[in-house]
């Protein structure tokens, strides 16, 4: 609904949507129906952890989940990907940029791509189509008019039908090989992209920075994980956890719109302090949870406008300072795996 009705408010990059697609793993309550149906880390161990795998669609700028996506710890993440790609396609009316992490990359979804008219940046291993990406120099760019032949088609043998169309399509696409410093150790190496955006729609530049906001997918998994404890399930039937994992990404969705809107009616004054500031996530969670069901359920309509006006109040008076380039040590769950009792979500 939010892309639908208010898509010309979000904010965009070059006038797209910039969204990335990653996966995660779930460590899920121990229980042979969930043993066999989504299997564990390990089958030689005995006491090995039942795991699942999760995919998001996320827009990076807007900080939203769109889709979402579970099933078994042996699923291809190109697999969830491809799901993503065709929900993309039938819900979003603007154009969108759709980045990629090394691991994600082939022909298949590349082809998945131009074909749905989509626009994408993926990061490319340095064994993938070396036969383009040795040819150049580092802050190079370049676009090549891929061909395939039988031997470099091999790996789609099983698919004859798509072999055959990669051996008879020519793929125009840009190489980028970016140079980035290395923090810890002060050493240059190169990245290098692969997309079919053209030096016109996205400069060099443009891509080091679209490469480097794909970087706010990584925070879903640690706000999901870490503050939302959502590897806390409240039981063990596959119901319950499927309840849990999307009423999660729900109430994230819920949390970050109505920042959003705060955001939007009251500026942080940032001129009074010493760090760039933002809206306290984890305290933020907590307020919709105790406020957004009684801004809706409230008995009298003065009630329900209380419970606005309350949860507007205490999101504006929560900050943090950004402060770059700190790490903090993640804490792990105590009780992970095992069953916990929600009382709200």
């Amino acid at each position: 609904m939010i892309y639908e009705n208010r898509a010309s408010s979000l904010v965009k990059f070059n006038g797209y949507i910039l969204t990335a697609i990653d996966g995660s793993t779930l460590t899920l309550p121990s229980s042979s129906e969930n043993m066999e149906k989504y299997g564990v880390t390990n089958d030689a161990l005995e006491n090995s952890p039942v795991m699942a795998r999760v995919s998001v669609l996320y827009d990076c700028i807007n900080k939203l989940v769109i889709d979402t996506c579970v099933g078994a710890y042996a699923s291809s993440e190109r697999t969830f990907a491809a799901k993503h790609i065709d929900e993309l396609k039938e819900m979003m009316r603007y154009p969108t940029i759709t980045t990629f992490d090394r691991g994600y990359f082939s022909m298949r979804l590349v082809d998945q791509l131009i074909e749905n008219k989509q626009k994408f940046v993926l990061r490319m291993d340095k064994r993938n189509l070396k036969r383009y990406s040795q040819q150049l120099s580092s802050g190079e760019d370049q676009m090549f008019d891929m061909t395939f032949d039988r031997k470099q088609t091999n790996y789609y043998r099983k698919d004859q039908r798509f072999r055959t169309k990669l051996m008879n399509t020519s793929y125009r696409l840009r190489f980028v090989k970016i140079p980035i410093l290395r923090k810890d150790t002060n050493e240059w190496y190169n990245e290098v992209l692969l997309t079919n955006l053209t030096q016109e729609e996205c400069s060099l530049e443009g891509l080091r920075e679209i490469y480097r906001l794909r970087w706010e997918i990584e925070t879903v998994y640690n706000v999901l994980k870490n503050r939302m404890k959502l590897e806390e399930f409240s039981g063990f039937r596959e119901r319950l956890i499927f309840q849990d994992i999307y009423c999660c990404v729900w109430l994230y969705n819920l949390t970050m719109l109505h920042i959003m809107e705060v955001n939007e009616s009251k500026a942080i004054p940032q001129e009074r302090y010493k760090y760039e500031m933002k809206r306290n996530i984890s305290i933020s969670i907590g307020i919709i949870k105790t406020y957004f069901i009684q801004s809706i359920m409230g008995e009298t309509y003065e009630k329900r406008e209380e419970s606005i006006i309350q949860m507007e109040n205490l999101l504006t008076a929560y900050l943090v300072p950004i402060r770059p380039d700190r790490k903090a040590r993640r804490q792990e769950s105590k009780n992970k795996s095992r069953r916990s009792y929600r009382y709200t979500y």
